[in-house]
This record gives structure tokens, C-alpha cells and sequence, in this order.
């Protein structure tokens, strides 16, 4: 036993062990400077197989320990070194599975004592009750599977990840055996939107009302489209005007004339333009990755897939969100009278205390518009102790309350509100009494005597 233990502990071995988990953190750099922190998480500092060489490297060093008999006088200083990684090690242990990032908004003169993880997990509520959670981490390189299962109607229901899609965006796709549809894009008073228009159905814009092979009466103007010999045909109770893409005015179209559909021009109706984005004899709606320089930055969102499966039926269910410390979009939906919400995003946590935002003040540089410094005049109220007090957090000035540490972080554009870094690591005093012995035992190896750096002397 102690020649395997030997073996697999040997410094040979524990060298390939240290090379690999070199060139893994040299790659994950590469990693996060293409695909951000998330990137590198997920491929790499994330995985059950990085833990595995660091438990590895750790239980070598405890192995080295004992077979060389450190912790006896004469070898006191190396052993505070050794010692001191392995407290290093347990630090981070504690902090990766028992501690949690989040962050907090606070509006001036508002209490607050809600925070949002900064890891992002999939969530299920039924009936406003919420039955299960499950950190995941979902990026372009690496997605968390997971799966969960109970019974509505003594029936099973399962729920499982299927597909993760980057910048995704819900599109017209031609699909044999479909129905016609349009994608319709409607500028009027309160900006522009996109409408998706299904085979005999309708849509009602704000001004307007869309229908496709659909005969409806409506107060409102009624632009119907139809189709005939595989062409699409549009018609209105009022008249129309058609204008090219530059705006220059070239047709009217009389009230109930049916013409065919021109896809590169603009169509409109009082103060409301229109235009046909797309128009497909059988198509669907089908969410696709779109090209990142395609959509602004701020709008980007991801979606992951599930497959939902109740009765032998599977039913995909989107998800959307930006991953991270950002809220997702839930999906509700109902399955045998049980309302079902779906969530993929930061999770709430609830404070043992709360927080009062008395002032937040931003600083500028003088003759621009840059912020130089922000703060954050606080009161914190804890019920439980009874205890209160003010506080104002800034740049290297942390509150720390109970274990959980604010950073002033950023804030919102209008100044109304303070965006808050929440900490909760409870492997900090480990990690520190590591770092004292490590250095404190590379300082004196220096001076004692029969050290390696004295023999070499």
C-alpha cells in the first residue's frame, strides 16, 4: 500500500499533475478573453475534472507531509508552507460550495433586503410555489444538463434541458406540411415592433388590425392578407399608401382593391408604417442563433431549450435570459389545471437584515461627464439583534455585516438607485491563515539555519 501510495504521489507524478493544471489555466485565459469570465468557467474552472487535479495536488502535498516527516522541528518552516497550501485549498473549498455571489439594487429611500445570485439556475413553481431550483451554467462552450420529475394528476411530468442557443431570436422558417405565415414590421407613436402572423389569425397593432385569411370586423383599419395561387395578396377597408424604401411616395391603393404584396416597399395607413419582412407559404416560428453584429449588444439575449413531457406528449419550452446575475424571462404555462413558471436566471436570496439607502452621491470630473467616485449613505436594520447603524460604502470601503461583505459597484443611469456586489465567503479566514503561513514561511527559510537556500549559500 505505501509503495502504490509512493507511486501515485511521487514527484514525478505530481509534476505532470502541476504542468496540466498550468497549461489548463494558460488555455481558460485564452478562453475568457473570447467568450468573458462565463467562457472560461464553464469550459474550465468549473469542471468536476479541474477539481479533480486540484484534490490531487492537495492530497500530495499531505502525502509529502507525513512521508517526509515535516511537521518535526527541523523541517518546521517547510511544513508551514506545505500546511499553509493546503489551508489555501480548503479556503477555496469552502468559498466554491458554501459561499455566493450576488448583487443588490437599492432606490434612494427605499429598504431593501433582497439580493440575486450572481451563478444562475433553473427554476419551477407550481401554483406559485416554488418546488425546485438547480444552478446551472449555460454558455456557447459547456451546458449543465439537468432534469426533474413529480406527478400532477397521477401523472408524470418531467422536465429536461435540450439545446442552449446563443443570441437567440424567434424566426420565420420554411417548413414543408406548415401553415402560411408573415413577419410583420410596425412602426407607429410608441416605436417599432415585429409581429409574427399566423394562418387565420389576427393581430391587433395599436392603430391597426392584421389578419391573415382571416374576414374579421373591427373599429379599427383592417389590413387583410390572403393568399391565392401560392402568391400573398393584401387589401384594406381604408386606403392605402405605398412608398419605397426611401420614403418617396409612388401608389394609392384604394380602399378594398386587392394587390400583391411587395416585400421592398412601405406600406401606410394614417401615422402607422408597415413593412413585410417575410412571407412563407409554409413556414414556422422557429427560435434560431442570430449573428451577434446583427442585434445590439443590451438586446442580445440566449435561450435554452426544455422538453417538457406530460402524457406522452413532448412539448419544447423556451427560456430567455443573459445568464449571469440577471433576472430571466419566465415562461408560464398550464399543465391539468396547475399553473407551471418556468425561470432561467439569478435566483433570489432573502437577508437575515435589511438595508436603507439614505443618499447616493456621484462625483464627476470637472468639465465631463466621467464619474470620478460614487457612494452610498446607508442604514442597516437587523430585527433579530436589534441593531441598527449608518454606514457609507465606497471604492475599498466594504460594509461587512454577518458574513456577507457590499461592495459599491456600479448604479443606475438616472441615479435613482445603487448597484451593490454582495459577497458570502465563508472560506475567507481560511484562505488568509494560509496566505500568512506561506509567506510567513518563505520569509524565514531564508534564515534558518541548514535550510536549502543557507546550504546553497
Amino acid at each position: 500500500m505505501n509503495k502504490l501510495l509512493k507511486t501515485i504521489f511521487s514527484m514525478e507524478i505530481m509534476t505532470i499533475f502541476l504542468i496540466f493544471m498550468a497549461l489548463s489555466c494558460s488555455i481558460a485565459t485564452f478562453i475568457e478573453n473570447d467568450f468573458g469570465p462565463l467562457g472560461s468557467k464553464a469550459f474550465v474552472y468549473g469542471q468536476i475534472w479541474f477539481e479533480f487535479v486540484m484534490a490531487i495536488l492537495i492530497l500530495g502535498i499531505i502525502f509529502h507531509i507525513i512521508w517526509f516527516k515535516m511537521y518535526t522541528k527541523k523541517k518546521f518552516f517547510i511544513f508551514m508552507i506545505h500546511i499553509a497550501l493546503v489551508s489555501i485549498f480548503i479556503g477555496a473549498a469552502m468559498t466554491r460550495y458554501m459561499g455566493y455571489e450576488a448583487v443588490m439594487t437599492i432606490h434612494e429611500g427605499s429598504m431593501e433586503n433582497r439580493i440575486y445570485s450572481s451563478d444562475e439556475y433553473i427554476q419551477v413553481k407550481i401554483d406559485n410555489q416554488a418546488i425546485y431550483d438547480k444552478k446551472v451554467m449555460m454558455t456557447q462552450l459547456s451546458q449543465s444538463s439537468f432534469n426533474y420529475e413529480t406527478v400532477i394528476d397521477n401523472k408524470p411530468l418531467q422536465i429536461k434541458f435540450n439545446r442552449f442557443i446563443q443570441n437567440a431570436v424567434e424566426k420565420i422558417v420554411p417548413d414543408e406540411n406548415k401553415k402560411p405565415m408573415m413577419n410583420i414590421l410596425v412602426s407607429e407613436s410608441m416605436g417599432t415592433n415585429s409581429i409574427d402572423l399566423e394562418n387565420q389569425k389576427s393581430i391587433e397593432s395599436k392603430f391597426i388590425t392584421f389578419s391573415l385569411n382571416k374576414r374579421i370586423e373591427s373599429n379599427k383599419p383592417i389590413v387583410n392578407f390572403e393568399t391565392l395561387n401560392k402568391d400573398f395578396f393584401i387589401s384594406s377597408n381604408i386606403e392605402l399608401a405605398l412608398y419605397s424604401n426611401d420614403l418617396n411616395k409612388e401608389q394609392i391603393i384604394n380602399a378594398n382593391t386587392k394587390i400583391k404584396i411587395d416585400t421592398n416597399k412601405i406600406y401606410k395607413i394614417g401615422q402607422t408604417q408597415f413593412k413585410i419582412a417575410d412571407a412563407q407559404l409554409s413556414a414556422e416560428v422557429k427560435i434560431v442563433s442570430e449573428d451577434n453584429h446583427k442585434i445590439p449588444k443590451e438586446q442580445q439575449l440566449n435561450a435554452i431549450i426544455l422538453d417538457l413531457i406530460y402524457d406522452n406528449k413532448t412539448t419544447e419550452i423556451p427560456l430567455y435570459g443573459k445568464g449571469g446575475a440577471n433576472s430571466g424571462i419566465s415562461q408560464k404555462l398550464t399543465v391539468q389545471n396547475k399553473q407551471l413558471e418556468l425561470t432561467w436566471g439569478s435566483k433570489e436570496f432573502i437577508l437575515p437584515f435589511a438595508i436603507l439607502l439614505d443618499d447616493f452621491k456621484l462625483e464627476r470630473y470637472p468639465g465631463s461627464n466621467a464619474p470620478s467616485s460614487y457612494s452610498s449613505k446607508v442604514k442597516v436594520y437587523d430585527k433579530d439583534s436589534n441593531n441598527s447603524f449608518e454606514y457609507t460604502i465606497f471604492m475599498n470601503n466594504i460594509l461587512d455585516y454577518k458574513g456577507f461583505r457590499f461592495f459599491q459597484s456600479s448604479y443606475k443611469q438616472d441615479e435613482s438607485a445603487t448597484i451593490l456586489s454582495v459577497n458570502k465567503d465563508p472560506g475567507k479566514i481560511p484562505t488568509y491563515i494560509g496566505y500568512f503561513l506561506l509567506f510567513t514561511g518563505l520569509i524565514l527559510t531564508f534564515f534558518v539555519k541548514n535550510s536549502r537556500f543557507k546550504m546553497k549559500i
